[in-house]
């Protein structure tokens, strides 16, 4: 959208002084509650891990935690692809709340403040557990939540958003997690979270194919935009092989168990040649179905690490 555009449109919307507050299903619409679910994954399998070790408060309490950082994101990038124009009306899914005009810059500032506040003092009471180590992934993850769609060089607008997103949602969270509950945190059980990042990573590839045009077009170069279609498809199929395949680096201590996140194969390999075929608002379900993919990993290596009674030092 260029600067024209912006400004006009700008000049027909009422003073924000005159506008009607966000209604409460448009601020739930803008923190994006569908991929809150993905959020906690991570925290699920870092629980499990720890085995007897873990505290049921500590888990809800990290599972707050990982909502509201998800949460300050996803505002974030409401917010600054609005004002970017990176959602406007090129924009292939779903209308964002600044782009559409429903919650003002100002009242997302305001809002991503409230979040942020509410991870901290979240973040908090993690510390007062863990530690200087979760103070570092505490800050690192508010960082780039906010870095990445903000500030002079946005995480995912320069290509780097993929890889960010696997090593958040792989070992950071589920590492962190583990560490959180027990102290310790296990090679093995590092190289297997990496399968986690790799199904999140997954999704932002299928969001990325299908809004490469519009992207390209305001100078976002994301890797789909930078390589090519072709390139983000191939990125998709082996984020799903490789994420079913590295809790396989588990077997020593789970046995065949650890086998059990290749339940994802049979559908990824459904959702992999929908997302090779289709494009614009048909890729919306398979952004929705490559995050179930993500929750099944989390699902069935949860299950796996109760049933076989945990990993062992």
């Amino acid at each position: 959208m260029t600067t024209t555009t912006l400004s006009s449109s700008s000049a027909a919307t009422p003073p924000a002084a005159a506008r009607a507050a966000p209604s409460l299903s448009t601020w739930v619409k803008a923190c994006r509650p569908r991929t809150l679910p993905l959020s906690v994954a991570p925290v699920v399998v870092g629980t499990a891990l720890a085995g007897r070790d873990a505290s049921v408060v500590l888990a809800l309490v990290a599972a707050a935690a990982a909502m509201a950082l998800q949460i300050v994101s996803n505002l974030v990038n409401d917010l600054e692809d609005g004002v970017r124009g990176a959602d406007g009306p090129q924009r292939r899914g779903e209308q964002r709340a600044v782009a559409s005009g429903a919650i003002t810059p100002a009242q997302m500032k305001r809002a991503v403040v409230v979040a942020s506040v509410v991870a901290v003092a979240l973040g908090a009471v993690l510390v007062a557990r863990g530690g200087w180590p979760i103070v570092a992934v505490g800050v690192a993850g508010l960082v780039c939540a906010v870095l990445y769609t903000a500030g002079p060089w946005p995480l995912g607008w320069v290509g780097l958003g993929e890889p960010v997103v696997a090593v958040f949602f792989g070992p950071v969270a589920i590492g962190g997690t583990m560490f959180l509950h027990t102290g310790r945190v296990d090679g093995d059980v590092l190289v297997a979270a990496i399968g986690l990042g790799l199904l999140a990573a997954a999704v932002l590839v299928v969001n990325n194919v299908r809004d490469r045009d519009g992207d390209a077009a305001v100078g976002k170069r994301t890797i789909v935009v930078r390589f090519g279609r072709t390139l983000g498809v191939v990125a998709h199929g082996a984020c799903v092989v490789g994420g079913a395949l590295l809790p396989l680096a588990l077997w020593p201590r789970l046995g065949p168990a650890a086998a059990a996140p290749l339940v994802v194969l049979v559908p990824g390999h459904f959702v992999f040649h929908a997302v090779r075929r289709e494009e614009g608002h048909a890729l919306d379900r398979r952004l929705g179905q490559t995050a179930a993919l993500a929750v099944l990993w989390a699902a069935a290596l949860t299950l796996a690490v109760i049933v076989t009674g945990g990993v062992r030092p």
